[in-house]
Parts: structure tokens; sequence; C-alpha cells
């Protein structure tokens, strides 16, 4: 079961923003999507969600068209956190988690995933504030929230589930970067699939299963990170000079200019 962009087009006016793209997007891998401004990163996410409708091919959840399923249906089994959320009214950060609740199961079980979800995101300090007094990287702590609650299942539910993230971490400090993509990692593991936009290379290969490296809308590269992030390849996408390097002492591939 999976995710799917089937050559998938999509363009504003004259200008293309995804071409003849095929994706495919497994249960239980995280999938980084890299590439400079303006490269289709975003559409695609939102293309994923269904948020918008492809001008050609058809993008396919579990088998089904997307397009024919209901947004409560839809809600079920895909989360989508935007690069920012705008909220006019004076909640509260608890308020705003419940907000991802969309199940039909019974008020106490509600009260219970919401609880899991805050601590589990590190946020119950926060949970009594205001959400229009936090900072940016306090807000999107708080969305994230919001979103894996959307997704959350009794332990025993094997049932595939998707969380898209547009750069969820732009505006978060070290620890709580860090801290949200190895939550990721252990996300995966419960039968969802994670694709996030991300422009840090170094953490893209750090944290993703796979990378798409994209660029003018099309895709330049797929694959483990050790494939996409070839240095001359990089260079020439992102118009700079660019350097990759395994460093054996931390066990990872390095990025760096």
């Amino acid at each position: 079961m999976s995710l799917v962009l089937d050559r998938v087009s999509y363009s504003v006016k004259d200008n293309i923003l995804v071409s003849k793209m095929d994706l495919k997007v497994s249960p239980g891998e995280v999938l980084g999507i890299v590439g400079p401004n303006g490269a289709g990163k975003s559409t695609i996410l939102k293309l994923l969600a269904g948020d918008l409708r492809p001008l050609e091919g058809v993008v396919m959840l579990e088998g089904n068209n997307i397009e024919t399923i209901t947004p409560l249906q839809l809600s079920l089994y895909r989360s989508f956190m935007t690069q920012t959320a705008h909220i006019v009214f004076d909640f509260t950060v608890r308020e705003i988690v419940a907000m991802g609740w969309v199940q039909n199961i019974d008020a106490f079980t509600k009260s219970k995933a919401i609880k899991e979800i805050i601590e589990v995101c590190d946020i119950a300090d926060l949970s009594e504030r205001r959400f229009n007094t936090l900072s940016g990287g306090e807000q999107q702590r708080v969305q994230f929230a919001r979103n894996l609650l959307q997704l959350w299942r009794p332990c025993a539910s094997s049932k595939p589930r998707y969380l898209l993230l547009d750069e969820p971490t732009a505006s978060m400090d070290m620890r709580y970067e860090l801290g949200l993509l190895n939550h990721l990692r252990q996300t995966a593991g419960h039968f969802i699939g994670v694709v996030i936009v991300i422009h840090d290379l170094n953490l893209a290969a750090r944290f993703m299963d796979r990378l798409i490296l994209m660029n003018h809308g099309e895709v330049i590269a797929e694959g483990a990170p050790e494939v996409v992030l070839d240095p001359n390849r990089l260079s020439d996408v992102y118009q700079t000079p660019i350097k990759v390097e395994r460093n054996d002492l931390l066990d990872r591939l390095l990025v760096h200019s």
C-alpha cells in the first residue's frame, strides 16, 4: 500500500511547477525532498495531500484516486503540516493540538491521546499558553503535535498513514530540530510514511531513508542519501560549489560549501 504520484504535472499559467512526476511513498519510510527555492518541493506536498488537483496524471492513496476520497476520510489517512499556519482566535496550545482529532472515538480516549502527544512532543510546559504568544519555533512544535494527533491510533493499529511536512524545523533551535527529526524516525515505525521538505542537506543526509533532489519542477536524482548527494550534481543544481564527504567518526555524510 502506498501514496503515489503517477505522471503528475502541475503549472500556474505558463510556469511549470511539477513536470510528469512519478513518486511512491510507502509506510515505514522517511522521504526527504530537497532542492533550491522554486524547485517545486512544496507543490509536491500539496499534490500528495490532495490540496492541489494535478493538470495531468493522478494521485493515488491506497489504490484509490485521491479526488474520489471525501475530506473526512482523507483526514484519517494523511496529515499535512504547511510552512505557516495563521491562527486568528486566541486559542491555547492544548486547544490547537486538540484540533487535530478527527476520529469518532470516546472522549476518554481522545483526552488520553492528546495528553500522550503533548508529552511526546515535549510541549507540556506550553499547553496552557496562548498560541499567538509563542515564538515561531514554538508554534511549529505545537503544529507538529496537532498533525501527529490527527494520525494517532491505538497501539495495535496497523493501518497505513502518511505525514506530510513542509520545512517543519525552519524556525526551531537545534535541540528541538533534532528532537523532531528523531521522532519522525520513530513515527515511521508505526505504519506511517513520512514526506518532509527540508533545506538542510546535512539533516537530510542524517535522517532520511530516501531523498529526492528537485530542480525546475523535475526530479534530478532519487535514492539513498549517499547516491543523491553527489557534490557535482549538488553544485550544478544549487549553482554554488558544494563538497560532500563521509565523516568516519560520526558515520555520516557532511555537506558543506
